[in-house]
């Protein structure tokens, strides 16, 4: 039933089922209710499951990021439900497994897992490293977000803050240990920004001499969450300032205020590095 929409849009916009209902259930705002649509099912097609250990290998990675197992060796990873989110952590667990680097550009041309299986197993012998470098250039995107923010410095509106409830039982060392150990692990977050003789807009990366420790995490008490809320964003100070921001508050409940500005992370990225420090699933408050 994908062949109409196959021909119209590219592969990552296909969905990886498609039904036929008699009428869309509406609510009382007359919008989708989608508690009320039919479960999709998945067609029984006639799958080549993987004959080897590199296919398998493959057929996990991708498994891990579309949710279910029912494609084959010869399935478009796209059609099997890849997205082009998707694909961005599939590119990770590739990567990681083969010791090949992989581009979504790979995956596009090489959009099955026998042709994956080719792909890398040449790959993997030529996977490129790159030096550390004394400092990097930015990206479009980020020299407007720049831009932005220098012209209105009070502004935070490319900050990203998460607000989370955590138990009042958590060991708050072992949290900030958990922490500290995320951001050394994640490079980009101890970056500065600083413009260079030639009046460029560079990177620095401050493995050796930015010192974040447990030391760096504030801890206090608040009165009520509610009340806090309106203070706990602020402006970063953007050229030679630290872009991020971690906050542990004991009121009425405990919570994790995360905080990082949009020229070193997004919403993708601050999911991940939540995930390194919280395992379990806490309860987000957003903004707003």
């Amino acid at each position: 039933m994908n062949e109409f929409i196959v021909d119209r849009k590219p592969p990552y916009m296909v969905p990886a089922v498609t039904m036929q209902i008699e009428s869309i259930p509406l609510n009382q705002n007359q919008k989708v209710n989608k508690k009320a649509l039919p479960k999709p099912q998945r067609q029984n097609v006639e799958v080549t499951p993987p004959q080897n250990d590199v296919q398998q290998k493959i057929f996990d990675c991708i498994a891990e990021v579309v949710g279910h197992t029912e494609f084959g060796i010869t399935t478009n990873i796209y059609e099997a439900g890849l997205s082009s989110i998707g694909a961005i952590k599939l590119n990770v667990l590739l990567s990681k497994a083969f010791d090949a680097a992989v581009t979504s550009r790979d995956l596009k041309e090489n959009n099955t897992i026998d042709k994956l299986e080719t792909f890398l197993t040449g790959a993997a012998s030529a996977t490129e490293k790159f030096d550390i470098q004394s400092d990097y250039g930015i990206t479009k995107t980020q020299e407007g977000i720049y831009v932005e923010c220098i012209a209105k410095p009070e502004d935070t509106l490319y900050n990203i803050p998460l607000l989370l409830e955590i138990s009042d039982d958590i060991d708050t060392a072992k949290l900030k240990t958990a922490i500290v150990a995320a951001v050394n692990a994640h490079p980009i977050l101890k970056t500065r920004l600083f413009i260079n003789d030639d009046g460029d807009v560079r990177m620095r990366r401050m493995d050796g001499d930015f010192s974040f420790d447990e030391s760096s995490i504030t801890e206090r008490n608040i009165l009520s969450i509610d009340e806090e809320k309106a203070k706990l964003v602020k402006p970063f100070r953007l050229l030679g300032g630290r872009l991020f921001r971690v906050e542990i508050l004991h009121g009425e409940k405990t919570w994790l205020f995360v905080e990082m500005h949009h020229i070193i992370s997004d919403g993708s990225s601050i999911a991940i590095f939540l995930n390194d420090i919280c395992p379990l699933k806490p309860h987000y408050v957003h903004f707003g």
